[in-house]
């Protein structure tokens, strides 16, 4: 069997479409079913139902364990190869938020690239959701953000702790405002639930029983931060990202009042045990700290 319908299975599986599969590879849906119907007759199989969902069979998931043991050794070969001959298309592709980004990735490139001229940066900005997944499916070569430390399947290491803060525009508070009465009227400006501070904020709103209020969503917490300084509500977003808002939009801060919720999350750096390229991984990591 050669690579290239193992390729194709891997897309069919991640958009659980043949349909969406084929716009992804920019072939027709006819030539992608051929290749399918093609791997299934080879391996006198079928793999997955078409109707009335998309569903992985036994022998599916079977062969989509050794198809992504199978194409990932092949890509990390081609990484090696690239990296041995200084090819300048050496890429290390890195997922992390958007505004975790915007926080950490300059800073640690100003070291990483003169060090390395002949890799390519790949940025990747996810939600922490996509950043599992994409660690998963050997899409990224590196993940930052709240991912577990202790997995089997990857190498983890913890950058530092973060905790989350709830920012409040200072028109809604006063002195004797309490972290409650904040959260049960002010109008909060919320992450999506796939991100940390959304799935924070969620907990913490369910665990005191309030029914917020909410004025607008995002997955963009520097958005979120600008509306809080515009007076509009309140967020709960990192320590750390707050830090940042401030230092770099300093003419632009309003008036805020902060609450520690004394809620701690890990932001971690994780790879691939095998990937070829981890001391590469490991300069970055260190240009991180």
């Amino acid at each position: 069997m050669h690579l290239l319908p193992m390729y194709y299975f891997k897309v069919v599986v991640k958009n659980r479409s043949i349909n969406k599969a084929a716009q992804e590879l920019h072939i027709t849906q006819q030539t992608l079913s051929a290749h399918m119907n093609s791997v299934e007759k080879e391996l006198g199989c079928v793999l997955f139902t078409r109707s009335p969902h998309f569903q992985l069979t036994y022998e599916g998931e079977k062969f989509y364990q050794y198809v992504k043991a199978i194409t990932g050794t092949y890509e990390s070969m081609q990484k090696e190869f690239q990296l041995l001959a200084r090819n300048e298309s050496g890429v290390l592709r890195i997922g992390i938020a958007h505004t975790r980004s915007h926080a950490l990735i300059p800073r640690a490139a100003r070291k990483f690239i003169p060090e390395h001229p002949y890799i390519r940066l790949d940025l990747q900005e996810l939600s922490n959701d996509g950043l599992i997944s994409g660690l998963q499916e050997g899409e990224l070569d590196l993940a930052i953000g709240d991912i577990p430390l202790d997995s089997p399947d990857y190498a983890a290491q913890e950058l530092f702790k973060d905790e989350i803060l709830l920012v409040v525009s200072g028109n809604y508070v006063d002195e004797s405002s309490t972290y409650t009465q904040v959260l049960s009227r002010v109008p909060l400006l919320v992450n999506h639930r796939e991100d940390v501070p959304g799935r924070i904020a969620s907990m913490i709103l369910r665990e005191n029983g309030i029914v917020p209020k909410i004025a607008a969503s995002s997955d963009n917490t520097e958005t979120l931060l600008d509306m809080c300084d515009m007076g509009l509500g309140a967020c709960f977003c990192s320590e750390m990202l707050f830090r940042f808002h401030k230092d770099t939009n300093q003419e632009n801060n309003g008036k805020v009042r902060i609450f520690h919720t004394g809620v701690t999350y890990s932001i971690v750096a994780a790879y691939q045990k095998t990937d070829v390229m981890s001391h590469l991984i490991n300069s970055f990591i260190k240009d991180l700290k």
